[in-house]
């Protein structure tokens, strides 16, 4: 008896695989943006003084989003410091086509560049004096902005000497502008229609 080879037949039709893909993609979409909402609520609620991972205390919670809200919104203070908002619009923007089953050009790209572009940016707040009312133990880029400007302006010190920390935010800060506008990925004729 000959040996029947598999049968490579689609199990549903072209239509409906089609279908499904398109409503999986919005629902990707529309997922993205609905948490990046949550965490922008979560971040624009943030108090130093709600209870959290790195704050114990028994106080009440202002976080508009209850204890979950209070750790995420920490958390991104943390890590990135005011860089923590950046993290959602490269997502934003990349969710608003996903959500009406447009595909997401250059996807691979646009997702590599978001992380150097916060990384970048939180270094170059680093750079930055911090205010009186600031009240966590790092500087305006976080823990992840103190340690990158603080490894960019070393290595930079044997070549400028004094002049290593403004090399170093000053080259952080124009490649993590750089970085986030690749990661945006905006055409020409999207840009004039944001700023305008």
């Amino acid at each position: 008896m000959a040996y029947q080879g598999i049968d490579h037949t689609p199990l549903l039709p072209a239509s409906l695989r089609l279908r499904l893909g398109r409503w999986l993609v919005r629902a990707i979409g529309w997922s993205v943006l609905v948490t990046c909402a949550a965490c922008g609520l979560a971040l624009a609620t943030w108090s130093a003084s709600d209870p959290s991972l790195s704050h114990v205390t028994g106080g009440a919670i202002r976080n508009l989003l209850g204890p979950v809200g209070a750790i995420i919104a920490d958390l991104l203070m943390q890590l990135f410091g005011l860089a923590g908002v950046l993290i959602l619009l490269p997502p934003v923007l990349w969710a608003l086509p996903l959500s009406s089953a447009q595909p997401l050009p250059a996807w691979r790209g646009k997702l590599a560049l978001a992380p150097i572009a916060v990384v970048a940016i939180a270094g170059a707040f680093a750079a930055l004096p911090t205010s009186g009312t600031w009240t966590l133990h790092h500087g305006n880029g976080g823990m992840i902005g103190d340690l990158t400007f603080t490894l960019l302006a070393s290595a930079f010190t044997p070549f400028c000497g004094d002049k290593a920390g403004l090399a170093a935010s000053l080259l952080l800060g124009l490649g993590g502008g750089l970085a986030l506008l690749g990661s945006l990925g905006l055409s020409a004729q999207e840009w004039r229609q944001v700023l305008a």
